[in-house]
């Protein structure tokens, strides 16, 4: 129940108990954890899906991916979709296995992505590989409603982004560029915020 590590610049560094609205951990909210009367990791994360900025299918492929159902091609093998093991290497790195955690957050080449999209919001962080951890590490970084809203609908924007791109790879043949999948994340986020935000008011471009 406690969440990964993660640090933002001028902030304490603390822990997160995902079973308290507060982060904050109580014998009571245990209690309650073990009780089954608090959700567990997996329903908290699907329930925090639907409360960001991003269009419907795009949140539909975030659950997709929290209960590891995208068709990444270790989920293809699992199918017999792909039959030989030399095919579920990942089409990015071509160094390991392509998983939904890997694709998304492990590999070399979408790890950039995402250090880019740190560097832009002033994290610094230690992240999880799992999905769930990470998307719960992400709940829990601020208070505010609209901010929070605003975090998740990046992280949204973010694995839709890498989706995306890894498909035109695959499909289409077309070289990867995280820099490109990067400014299309942060154009898609800028959009579904603007969109839905009422208190949203910064330019693209500052």
């Amino acid at each position: 129940m406690l969440v990964g590590i993660l640090i933002l610049e001028g902030e304490p560094d603390r822990w997160l108990w995902v079973a308290d609205s507060e982060g904050k951990y109580t014998v009571k909210s245990a209690y309650s954890v073990l009780q089954g009367e608090i959700p567990t990791d997996a329903d908290f994360n699907y329930n925090n899906i639907w409360t960001t900025f991003a269009t419907t299918s795009s949140n539909t492929f975030t659950w997709r991916a929290l209960m590891d159902r995208i068709p990444c091609k270790l989920n293809l093998m699992r199918k017999n979709v792909i039959n030989r093991i030399e095919e579920v290497t990942c089409p990015l790195c071509n160094e390991v296995e392509e998983s939904t955690s890997h694709i998304l957050f492990c590999c070399s080449k979408t790890w950039l992505v995402r250090a880019c999209c740190y560097r832009w919001l002033g994290i610094s962080t230690a992240l999880p590989s799992e999905v769930m951890a990470h998307f719960s590490q992400h709940s829990g970084i601020l208070s505010n409603k609209n901010q929070k809203q605003g975090l998740m609908t990046i992280w949204t924007a973010m694995a839709w982004s890498i989706w995306t791109c890894r498909n035109i790879v695959v499909f289409d043949g077309q070289g990867w560029d995280y820099e490109r999948v990067f400014e299309l994340a942060q154009l898609k986020s800028w959009n579904w915020i603007q969109a839905k935000s009422k208190e949203f008011t910064c330019s693209f471009y500052e």
